[in-house]
């Protein structure tokens, strides 16, 4: 009985007119409220996130692309000098090769008409496979004689020379050695090689 009885009045409920007024509209916005938060947020939020990843994958496009243009712009200069790379191993060669830093010297000392003395290696050589390729020095001091001529021959010789070698120091004096040429002077000069 109390079933019958509540079923009962619901229905008189419903078809009263003033619940009849509000009824359609309080179930719209029920059943809407329900497609909102069920069907249309999770739309919603799909969509930012794409947009959002959009955005992300557009500003990666952009770095990959000058990434891209980087390296191929470093290739075709690359391709450029293929045929002169050896020159960079001759410049700046893979082992000390301190014996050849020293012929260079002293045969440039020669054809300079300087006087070498004495040819020194300052520093100990550092030599390992297994390290990565870093550009390591040498240190080679040398005594010698002659003129201002050769000096400067001797320093344009050494520049035009394959193989990099910097003139660290120089020191120039008056010979102590009795000449009959008023131009010679004792010079001391500190260069530098350079290897991997």
């Amino acid at each position: 009985m109390n079933k019958n009885f509540t079923i009962k009045r619901i229905v008189d409920l419903i078809n009263n007119d003033k619940v009849k007024n509000y009824l359609y509209p309080a179930l719209f916005f029920i059943i809407f409220s329900i497609f909102i938060i069920f069907a249309i947020k999770p739309s919603l939020t799909t969509a930012f996130e794409l947009l959002k990843e959009e955005k992300e994958l557009s500003s990666k496009n952009e770095n990959y692309q000058r990434a891209i243009n980087f390296v191929s712009q470093n290739l075709s200069i690359l391709e450029s000098y293929r045929d002169k790379l050896f020159l960079l191993d001759e410049s700046v060669p893979s082992s000390p090769q301190i014996y050849k830093v020293i012929e260079d010297i002293y045969k440039t000392g020669e054809e300079s008409s300087l006087s070498i003395n004495n040819i020194n290696l300052v520093d100990e050589v550092e030599y390992s496979l297994k390290t990565t390729p870093k550009i390591k020095q040498i240190e080679i001091d040398v005594d010698a004689e002659g003129g201002f001529d050769n000096l400067i021959s001797l320093i344009d010789k050494i520049n035009n020379q394959r193989r990099i070698k910097t003139i660290k120091n120089i020191e120039i004096s008056r010979s102590e050695k009795l000449s009959t040429e008023s131009s010679r002077l004792k010079i001391k000069i500190k260069f530098e090689g350079y290897y991997l």
